[in-house]
């Protein structure tokens, strides 16, 4: 199984709410299917309905990773999507969530 971080994906503010972070989004969907696959990111609060719209799942609200030799503890939800239910089942009950190094 492949695991993916996803890093910041931004529309500029002219061109919100016409399709275009969706596009972004289900064109990598797309493009890892072929695969067994699950991508996890984090986000912010306001973000959780667009990634939940595209099908991915909130996890947990802590996620942990390394920034400048230190581990950083962040509270902002982080959120799966996996073709593996079984695997994102299992990271839904996780309390902390490593996404590794800073991304």
């Amino acid at each position: 199984m492949r695991s993916y971080i996803l890093g910041l994906v931004c529309v500029d503010n002219n061109y919100q709410k016409k399709g275009y972070g969706s596009l972004v989004i289900k064109e990598l969907l797309n493009e890892v299917s072929h695969e067994e696959f699950v991508i996890l990111l984090n986000c912010g609060d306001r973000i959780v309905p667009f990634y939940r719209k595209l099908g991915f799942d909130l996890l947990t609200n802590r996620a942990s990773y390394e920034r400048d030799n230190r581990t950083v503890i962040d509270n902002d939800p982080v959120m799966g999507y996996s073709n593996n239910k079984i695997i994102l089942n299992e990271l839904i009950h996780c309390d902390l969530i490593h996404l590794g190094k800073d991304f």
